[in-house]
């Protein structure tokens, strides 16, 4: 298996074909196939430890690593000569100026409105930027932003990607305490802004399986329901030690028959199917 954020991907297809990662006897091969045993075939031999796979620009993008270039973003097209590194963010000719991380790590691969987001981390000027946010055309990369400045300060750990009203949503922290908050980003360096702040939740956030429904973002943090429309003023918990629903399983929300669904526990019954509706959302 890969994992492509939090989640575990058998492969992907692209082009017709399931692109999936072999590894045998501790080397790591890239393969295709039609589903059938006689056009199953390696693509490349010599990557390891292969993940993020996803489909973007009619190329075949994913994070991959192997003894000349450390871990980085690569591409292919289903041929060997065309299976090669797109974006090395952190060349390994860094080694000498002492860093212990020779590569970017790139992952969090996520597709929004043409351009391919990611996490990562570069070395400049003598620095490494820490993880942070970036994109890219299919041609070049692009950090948009380095949310929490500093040599090896990382902005981004798990940022949960979501799209919301046509943006990418995530979780970042620009603070000493490492907590993270609620961002959003447009790809551009300025349309790369918080939204919702640990000031107003009260705690550090995480934005694990966003759901939309009824025009506003539902997701799970603490095994509790929150609800934003991201604004301070529009963010709250649904679910807590003050409702009738004490906590949620960590699940994702799924929207049925216009109500959205997840486990919730209540002190009368425990663990059951719970729902809760907005009359403003029809079949």
């Amino acid at each position: 298996y890969m994992s492509r954020g939090r989640r575990q991907i058998l492969g992907v297809e692209y082009n017709g074909l399931l692109y999936f990662h072999v590894n045998r006897n501790g080397a790591g091969e890239l393969w295709k196939t039609d589903g059938t045993t006689a056009n199953t075939e390696i693509v490349r031999d010599d990557i390891h430890d292969i993940d993020e796979m996803v489909v973007f620009d009619n190329q075949l993008f994913f994070v991959a690593e192997n003894a000349t270039v450390g871990r980085e973003l690569w591409v292919s097209d289903g041929t060997s000569a065309g299976t090669l590194v797109k974006h090395d963010l952190f060349p390994n000719d860094t080694q000498s100026s002492g860093f212990n991380v020779i590569s970017s790590h790139p992952k969090d691969l996520t597709v929004h409105n043409n351009e391919l987001y990611f996490t990562a981390i570069r070395y400049v000027n003598n620095e490494s930027t820490g993880r942070e946010l970036w994109n890219s055309d299919g041609d070049a990369a692009n950090l948009i932003k380095d949310i929490k400045a500093g040599n090896g300060e990382d902005g981004l750990n798990v940022p949960d990607f979501t799209i919301y009203n046509n943006e990418l949503y995530f979780t970042a922290s620009d603070n000493a305490n490492s907590d993270f908050e609620i961002w959003k980003t447009d790809g551009t360096e300025a349309g790369t802004v918080k939204v919702v702040g640990i000031s107003d939740t009260g705690e550090s956030i995480e934005l694990l399986n966003a759901t939309t429904y009824g025009g506003n973002l539902f997701y799970i943090d603490s095994q509790q329901l929150w609800v934003t429309d991201g604004t301070p003023q529009g963010t709250e918990a649904l679910t807590g030690t003050t409702e009738e629903i004490i906590q949620v399983s960590t699940f994702a929300p799924l929207v049925y028959q216009s109500k959205l669904w997840f486990s919730g526990t209540d002190l009368d019954n425990g663990n059951e199917l719970t729902s809760l509706s907005d009359a403003n959302v029809s079949d």
